[in-house]
């Protein structure tokens, strides 16, 4: 069957550019290819948005060369159709990619005579705050706080170790200058939602998830002493358990204030509360066959 197929990539990337040649070039010389549009994001969400959902009822795939934001864009337009999104990890965290089993960028592209990899098309979950999606995670409060240390050249020169070392300069933070508010009576840094095994590049705060659950994992960061939050973050980063933040799975729950910042997958959007739910099988995603732990 003939397809039309978008290659969606981030365009201020260099990577992101050069994979985006090397996948056209693939694509071009597939016999099922019926049309190809390549579409390079611009400085503003919404134009992509338009730019994707105007070829919404037209494509069977989407190849999206970029990292979590770019995923979320196209999430935020495919979710809930049979629309496939094959994901080529060209970002900072690729903590989606991660998520799915893809860590090599050149996943789809087989050696000269070598076989294609073995590819299956599952259907997984993202969450959604009021009108906006996420696929890896919701935060208020501290990765907020974490995103604004993070400014300027911060990410090229940490890399994937950027959110790590932001986590350090945030207990440095005078406490006055953390978002603080109150949950249930008590004073809270952070509430989170994952539905992700990784965020911040990697940091696995949700690692019992599977895509194809219908729970999301909420966190819970009370404002504890700086001693007992480093030892949380310490067990958080070697993946062990911690009593100083209270983990929970849901199915929706509100998050933050009205004075509260909410960010979606890395990307500051809103003020709360916003009200949180899981869309299980809402995106249909292209994974290694060996992908075992999606299941």
């Amino acid at each position: 069957m003939s397809e039309h197929v978008v290659i969606y990539y981030q365009s201020q990337h260099r990577k992101a550019r050069k994979l985006m040649r090397e996948y056209k070039a693939f694509l071009l010389c597939q016999r099922w290819l019926k049309q190809l549009t390549v579409i390079g994001s611009a400085n503003e969400r919404h134009t992509d948005i338009e730019r994707l959902s105007a070829l919404r009822e037209q494509v069977s795939r989407v190849y999206v060369v970029g990292g979590d934001g770019s995923i979320n864009i196209v999430a935020e337009v495919f979710a809930q159709t049979d629309v496939s999104v094959w994901v080529i990890p060209a970002g900072t965290g690729n903590d989606f990619a991660r998520d799915l089993g893809i860590e090599d960028s050149y996943w789809l592209l087989a050696p000269v005579g070598q076989m294609p990899p073995a590819v299956e098309q599952l259907k997984v979950a993202i969450g959604r705050a009021n009108d906006y999606c996420f696929v890896n995670h919701l935060g208020a409060g501290l990765t907020v706080d974490l995103m604004r240390l993070q400014k300027g050249p911060f990410k090229k020169l940490f890399g994937k170790l950027s959110y790590t070392v932001a986590l350090l300069l945030y207990l440095l933070m005078p406490k006055r200058k953390r978002s603080s508010w109150q949950v249930a009576g008590q004073t809270v840094y952070a509430q989170i939602v994952a539905v992700s095994r990784f965020i911040g590049g990697g940091i696995a705060v949700n690692p019992e998830a599977k895509r194809q659950r219908s729970l999301g994992r909420y966190l819970l960061v009370p404002a504890h002493p700086d001693g007992k939050l480093l030892g949380a973050f310490i067990a958080i980063l070697r993946g062990q358990a911690t009593p100083y933040l209270e983990l929970s799975d849901i199915t929706t729950i509100e998050v933050g204030t009205s004075d509260v910042a909410i960010e979606l997958d890395g990307d500051a959007r809103m003020l709360g509360p916003v009200t949180v739910t899981i869309e299980p099988q809402a995106l249909t995603v292209a994974v290694p066959r060996s992908s075992h732990h999606l299941t």
